[in-house]
């Protein structure tokens, strides 16, 4: 089973959408939290710090997260790793 996010980060992603989704028009509230760099092994390997972090959530409702509205959501493995390296100057007390 895939490491997912925790409900502390859960909780986070849906307070700051105030529970509803994040697709422009939609009014539905958040059912899922859509990883915005796939969930995958070798994502897994290379931004252990970023893939399960608020920065890589986004909270949407079933319906978008079926369907091609989380696209637009996408982030490039550059800001994936520009995220993991922030994460990791925080973890090693260089940003604090």
């Amino acid at each position: 089973m895939r490491p997912n996010f925790s409900e502390g980060t859960k909780q986070g992603i849906y307070a700051s959408q105030n529970g509803f989704c994040a697709v422009p028009g939609c009014l539905e509230k958040i059912v899922d939290i859509h990883h915005r760099l796939a969930n995958t092994k070798v994502h897994q390997k290379l931004y252990p710090l970023f893939l399960q972090s608020p920065f890589n959530g986004v909270g949407i409702s079933r319906g978008c997260h079926q369907g091609p509205e989380k696209e637009q959501f996408k982030i490039t493995e550059q800001q994936a790793r520009m995220y993991e390296e922030y994460l990791q100057k925080i973890k090693d007390g260089i940003i604090k």
